[in-house]
Parts: structure tokens; C-alpha cells; sequence
């Protein structure tokens, strides 16, 4: 009866700490990294990884186009290559001597409900 009553107590008590764990904001959405870093030759793809999936599933990823832009603007494909890295392949060259940026906008969600805290910008020369 004793044991019965005590293992009663550790079922309720246990869950608790569980609940306020998962209760916790979770840490904004990051970019963890970009690549080309410093130089972007013509034909490159750049890509933009983040710290964890936006989605767990890619038909379900939100369409990059709306939170994506090149800058100074060139026509480019923007795409997924999986739910944590964005990947962008211009249509065409860049051009020799030109700074380009990707820039991220925090207006999309992932499925854990964290965003980017602000507008990311990563930035490259060509040639």
C-alpha cells in the first residue's frame, strides 16, 4: 500500500518539470552560415543555411520568392535544397567588379513558430 501511494506521488510530480521545460521560448531562427563567404564568380549558387528546418517536410516550406530578394536585383531562381538551407541560382551572370546581397526577411515562420529576429544580409563580390 506504502509503495503504491509513493509510486502515485513520482507519476504526478514527474510530468511537471516536462511541461515547464517545453514551455521555454525557443531561441529565434538563425542563419548559421552563407556560402560564397567573400567572392561569387558568374555562374555560383549561393546558399543560406539556417540552424534547423523550417519545415519537416519540403512540399510544406514556405515559397522563398516572398522573403528573398538579390540586391542589387538580377533574375534568379530561389529554392529550397532541403528544409534548412535556401539556395539561390541566378538566371544570369553576375557581373565582374559588383557587391551582391541575399537578403533574408524575417516575415516567414518555421514550424516551431521561431522567425529571424531581423532582416539577414549576406553579401559577396564578384570576380
Amino acid at each position: 500500500m506504502r509503495l503504491l501511494r509513493l509510486t502515485a506521488g513520482i507519476g504526478v510530480l514527474v510530468p511537471l518539470p516536462l511541461v515547464s521545460a517545453q514551455a521555454q521560448p525557443r531561441e529565434p531562427l538563425r542563419v548559421t552560415r552563407h556560402a560564397p563567404v567573400d567572392t561569387v564568380r558568374p555562374g555560383d549558387v549561393i546558399t543560406v543555411t539556417f540552424d534547423r528546418p523550417v519545415r519537416d517536410e519540403m512540399e510544406r516550406l514556405p515559397d522563398p520568392a516572398k522573403f528573398v530578394r538579390l540586391d542589387p536585383a538580377i533574375s534568379a531562381r530561389i529554392d529550397w535544397r532541403d528544409p534548412v538551407t535556401l539556395r539561390v541560382t541566378p538566371t544570369e551572370p553576375f557581373a565582374p567588379s559588383r557587391r551582391y546581397s541575399v537578403v533574408v526577411d524575417p516575415s516567414f515562420e518555421a514550424d516551431d513558430g521561431t522567425r529571424l529576429q531581423l532582416a539577414r544580409r549576406a553579401t559577396a563580390a564578384c570576380c
